[in-house]
């Protein structure tokens, strides 16, 4: 369910730049994620079976990629 959010927040971002091109909204989205680390091991049903594993860092990771988009960050720029 991250793509709706991430629609939605970029949609914030041209209403408060209307003339920025795509690859500046992009660039803004980027910008403001804000990063999270992986958790390993990932049980999403707390079975004790790993149903997941993270690999990468802070940064840019298999889970979160490039971060979490913050809406309040993004229309502050």
């Amino acid at each position: 369910m991250a793509a709706p959010h991430v629609a939605g927040v970029a949609a914030l971002i041209k209403s408060k730049h209307p003339y920025l091109p795509a690859a500046g909204v992009k660039a803004l989205l980027y910008a403001q994620a804000d990063d999270r680390a992986c958790t390993n091991p990932y049980d999403i049903n707390g079975d004790g079976t790993v149903d997941a594993v993270c690999e990468g860092g802070k940064s840019k990771n298999g889970f979160y990629g490039a971060g979490m988009v913050d809406a309040l960050d993004a229309v502050r720029w």
